[in-house]
């Protein structure tokens, strides 16, 4: 008689046990799903941060100049500096011609 009680109850037990074991383990995952996603949570963050960042660079290089752009600037600054050279001579060789016409003044007295 036990061995016919057992043979019943042994497939109640197995199925109520395979039930138990099943939630446990959907339990066990919420759990983890939970503490995962308040771990992930400030990274969420951070990736949000991190493309907006990313988004007023782009547009910050958007912005730049092109190589041409830049390639006409040096150009003129060339030029430029080329021109600020010659005036650079030129008031050499004014202040060298007003350097001797003050002294011939002193020499002679301003006398012409």
């Amino acid at each position: 008689m036990d061995l016919e009680l057992l043979r019943l109850v042994l497939p109640v037990l197995s199925g109520a046990l395979s039930l138990a074991l099943v939630v446990v383990i959907y339990m066990i995952r919420a759990e983890l799903r939970s503490h995962i996603g308040d771990a992930l949570k400030p990274m969420s963050d951070r990736v949000a941060v991190l493309e907006r960042e990313h988004a007023v660079i782009a547009n910050r290089l958007d912005n730049l100049p092109s190589q041409e752009d830049v390639h006409r600037v040096e150009v003129l600054l060339t030029a430029l500096t080329g021109k600020v050279d010659a005036v650079e001579r030129s008031v050499t060789r004014i202040d060298s011609e007003v350097r001797y016409v003050t002294r011939w003044m002193n020499e002679h007295g301003g006398q012409s």
